[in-house]
Formats: C-alpha cells, sequence, structure tokens
C-alpha cells in the first residue's frame, strides 16, 4: 500500500499484519493494566468487607451480651418472685389451725379424686 510519500532512509513500509501486532500489543497493554486495576480493586473490597464483618461481628457481640444480662436479671427476678411467694405461702400454712388444715386437706383428697373419677367411664 502506497501512501505516495517517500520513505526515510532504512526504514521499511508498514504492513497490515505490522498494524495488526501493535494493535494487538496495545490491546494486551490496555487488559493487564484493566487486570491489575481490577485485582487492587477486588483486594480493597475484600479489605472493606472484612471490616464490615469485623464491626457487625462485634456489634452482635455487644448485643447478645446486652440480650444475656436482660435475660439473667429478668430470670433473677422470676426467681425471686418465686421464693417470695412460696415464702409467704409457708408462712400462711403455719399460721392455720390442724382443724383448718384437716378440713383443707380433706377438700383436696375430695378434688383429687373427683379428677380421677371424671376421666373414667
Amino acid at each position: 500500500m502506497s501512501t505516495g510519500k517517500a520513505m526515510p532512509p532504512g526504514q521499511r513500509p508498514v504492513s497490515a499484519l505490522d498494524d495488526l501486532l501493535t494493535v494487538e500489543q496495545e490491546i494486551a497493554g490496555i487488559l493487564a493494566a484493566a487486570e491489575k486495576e481490577a485485582s487492587a480493586l477486588l483486594a480493597t473490597a475484600r479489605d472493606e468487607a472484612a471490616a464490615t464483618a469485623g464491626v457487625a461481628e462485634a456489634a452482635l457481640d455487644i448485643e447478645l451480651a446486652a440480650l444475656d444480662e436482660q435475660a439473667r436479671v429478668e430470670r433473677d427476678a422470676a426467681t425471686k418472685a418465686i421464693e417470695d411467694e412460696a415464702a409467704r405461702s409457708v408462712q400462711r400454712y403455719r399460721e392455720l389451725d390442724d382443724a383448718t388444715v384437716a378440713r383443707l386437706a380433706e377438700a383436696m383428697a375430695v378434688d383429687v379424686a373427683g379428677l380421677s373419677t371424671e376421666g373414667s367411664p
């Protein structure tokens, strides 16, 4: 392909294959740069994801600890309420006279006996 221009001495004309090779080399350079940039972006994204996961894990640990503490406090309060009620019940039963205890025991026996026969044919 002649462009009509004179070639400088010692330079050969550029062929279509030479142009193709040059373009392929430029594309290879662009691809290598893109691959390097993608690798750097991926590394940055991984680091940021790891940092975010660390922050989330720490927040979750704090939340779980708070929930554990709340559950412990509620459990302790429920246990104390049951213990207090049991102590009041024991005190009330100790204050009952023997006749009242016998009457309550008899009523309970009737109730229990009635429960056992209700389900029978």
